[in-house]
Order: structure tokens, then sequence, then C-alpha cells
């Protein structure tokens, strides 16, 4: 009787142990599951050229989950490369819990109770077409349900492009009045300079003027 060839049946290598490929190629190290990803890329082509939203803006979410859908909130920056605002509130980040350092790992509980000292926010960013800017007139808040702007021209003396923007709030659109209002623009931060010509408050202690056109931070 002849001998069974087992050279097929036996295993040869161990590729099959090899950990999966990560993105970015085989150079790049593995990335945790708990970092956010990375906002979707968009065409140059699809981006917004000018913006009707600037920081400071307040805006609302009519989009989302049942926590925060309905919720209004301050525009903290602006991402033109992926159209998607970020706001400042802490009830628009994502909870997330803090991630062991080994397997196995307790994580001592924060004194205040339950988990809080193992968990953190991350923020998380809102595509432009899930907001609404909140408009106000003679003291009351509404929802403009579109925006549009002015002709674009150049500021020479603050060396930047401005416009004027309107909002259509379809609950002033009375008699003649086609519901378009204008929207002045959030004012901007300015950094103030102390006596002896260091920079000190970071805009925090006063305001400057209205803006012309918004400033964005991507």
């Amino acid at each position: 009787m002849a001998p069974r060839d087992l050279s097929k049946s036996l295993q040869r290598t161990l590729t099959h142990l090899r950990p999966p490929p990560v993105k970015g190629g085989k150079f790049a190290m593995p990335i945790p599951s708990h970092f956010r990803p990375a906002a979707p890329f968009v065409q140059v082509k699809d981006r917004i050229p000018y913006w009707n939203i600037a920081p400071n803006d307040r805006v609302v979410v009519i989009k989302g989950g049942e926590g925060v859908k309905g919720k209004t909130g301050v525009v903290d920056r602006v991402e033109r490369e992926s159209n998607r605002v970020w706001l400042k509130e802490s009830d628009f980040s994502v909870k997330k819990r803090q991630p062991n350092q080994y397997p196995g790992e307790s994580l001592s509980p924060s004194y205040s109770g339950g988990d809080a000292a193992s968990t953190f926010h991350t923020p998380r960013a809102f595509h432009v077409s899930n907001l609404r800017l909140e408009v106000e007139s003679e003291g009351k808040a509404y929802v403009a349900t579109r925006l549009r702007r002015s002709a674009v021209s150049w500021d020479r003396k603050q060396r930047r492009f401005s416009w004027k923007r309107w909002g259509l709030v379809t609950e002033l659109a009375e008699g003649e009045s086609k519901g378009w209002v204008a929207i002045p623009w959030p004012q901007e931060e300015v950094p103030t300079v102390s006596e002896g010509g260091e920079l000190g408050d970071l805009g925090l202690g006063r305001r400057g003027a209205l803006l012309t056109r918004p400033v964005f931070l991507a």
C-alpha cells in the first residue's frame, strides 16, 4: 500500500495568524476605535464657496437623533472642506468611555458617583443641510427656512471678501412683505492688547465691530 500524500493537509505557513491590513498601507499604524472618524471628503466643486453661517450664529438642528433634534446651539467653527458645522454645547457631542491601557484594567469611578471619570465627550460635526439659522426680529426668535446672499465684493480696508445675507421667515411674510429678513453677521471676538504691548485677553473681555464677512476656522 502506497503511503498517503500529506503535503496538502499539513499547515505549512502561519499566514492565517497575520493581522488584517490597516488603512493607509502596511506602514500605517492601526488607529484605535475610540478616535472619531474623519469627515467624508467633499470634492471642490461640491463645496460651498460663500457661507451664510458663521461662528457665534445660533442654529437649530432639524435632523438627527432624539437627543439633538429640535435643539438650538451656537456655532463654534465651520469646516469648508467637508460642508460641516461644529457646535459649542456639550449636548451635541458624543459620550464615549475611556479606553483601557491594558486588557482587564478596572477604571476607578469618580467620587461624584457613577463612572464619570471614565467617560469623556467627543465633539461631533453636523452637515449644513441638517441645520437652520435662527433669526431674531423684534425680540422674538424665528427659524429661517432658506438663506441667500448679496453679490460678493472685495473689501479693501479689511482685505477680504464681504457680502450680506438674508433669511426667509414664513411667519413674517405678511402683506407686501415676502418674508425675507436681513440678518446681521455675529460679532467678531477681537484679541485685546495690554498697555505693555503684550497680547492679553483673547477676545473674551470685549467684542469688536460687526462682521462684514464671517471668519471661518478650518
